[in-house]
């Protein structure tokens, strides 16, 4: 919105500059294009807006969409310390049986086995998502990067939470968040635990125990697996996979797979994203090429004086293009640089 209202605030000095080329280029229509651009800032504002806001949301989305996959490999190589995931593809699919994390516990060679749930509860008023967890055995597969407190000794009357979430709420170590679940019971937790990555568990965990006691059908979203040192994790991974098939749940994933999968995910929304703003960017053009026609019927005497000192049809249609060439850049660079600057804002909000 202030981009927008700002907009005939810099049109001028913007097209002054962005036309520069077509007067070095176009010689005295380029010039003439150039000062029309600057002569009313508001129409020309009012011609770019439309490609702004679109080109804006594209950049955005890009923005965002690389940023969350690069955060996500950047979590799976720096964090994650086990070797093998079962999730259900793209977290969309079927959840997963509490049980199978102690199926694959005992499958020969395998060292851990942590399931996660998820779910919502109520705090201070307003809907949360807690991770439940087996946190006892959670570094044995990822590091959270504890920052004050401990894991160690973390019962089902404790609570971790991120660092962006004690800061927001001016929470720490030794406070207690009463919690109610869906079920209706309402529950004090004591802080045991200050932790910094919050990509993956989000900004509250409990014990698997504390969360799925209170959920009508418990069950798990993902299961990190961590393989003993002197095994083979192709090995492993295969007898996983037979007990994953067991229960109908997808197969083991390594690090570079999981990368892949959420990466395909993202770019699949992505393309879906891209058809629609690509509908609107192609409105926005005409938007343009609307207001251009008006801007052109207005000017018909103006015109017509150009044509009566010697400027032929070419150059006046040359002299409209250019000026269509500085309002469209105008707009594709200040939505380029919204939207990046947008994408950044949601991804620092994210992390």
């Amino acid at each position: 919105a202030g981009a927008v209202v700002a907009g005939p605030v810099v049109a001028r000095p913007v097209a002054a500059a962005l036309g520069l080329g077509p007067a070095v280029v176009g010689g005295v229509t380029g010039r003439l294009a150039r000062r029309n651009a600057m002569r009313n800032p508001r129409r020309t504002a009012a011609s770019a807006s439309a490609l702004l806001v679109g080109t804006a949301v594209v950049a955005l989305f890009t923005t965002f969409g690389a940023s969350l996959k690069v955060s996500l490999d950047e979590t799976v190589d720096t964090d994650f310390v086990g070797d093998l995931i079962v999730l259900p593809e793209g977290f969309s699919g079927s959840l997963l049986d509490p049980a199978l994390p102690a199926a694959i516990a005992a499958v020969p060679g395998v060292a851990s086995a942590v399931g996660t749930a998820y779910g919502p509860a109520l705090i201070d008023g307003a809907t949360a998502d807690l991770a439940g967890t087996d946190v006892a055995a959670l570094d044995t597969v990822f590091d959270v990067g504890v920052v004050a407190g401990s894991l160690a000794g973390f019962g089902d009357g404790d609570i971790a939470v991120s660092r962006h979430y004690a800061a927001a709420h001016d929470v720490g170590v030794g406070s207690t968040i009463a919690v109610e679940w869906v079920d209706g019971t309402a529950t004090r937790l004591e802080v045991a635990a200050v932790y910094e990555e919050r990509m993956t568990f989000g900004d509250l965990v409990v014990t698997a125990a504390q969360l799925t006691s209170h959920l009508a059908q418990p069950s798990l979203t993902v299961v990190l697996i961590g393989v003993a040192a002197e095994r083979d994790v192709a090995t492993v991974r295969d007898a996983v996979r037979e007990v994953t098939d067991r229960f109908g749940a997808p197969d083991p994933m390594d690090a570079e797979q999981y990368k892949d999968s959420i990466g395909a995910e993202v770019d699949a929304i992505l393309f879906v994203v891209y058809g629609l703003l690509a509908v609107a960017v192609v409105i926005a053009l005409g938007s343009i090429a609307n207001t251009l026609s008006l801007s052109i019927h207005e000017r018909t005497r103006e015109l017509g004086l150009l044509r009566a000192v010697g400027q032929d049809r070419a150059g006046v249609r040359a002299g409209v293009r250019w000026e269509a060439v500085i309002v469209a850049v105008f707009g594709a660079t200040g939505g380029v640089g919204l939207g990046a600057f947008a994408g950044w804002g949601l991804m620092r909000a994210m992390v």
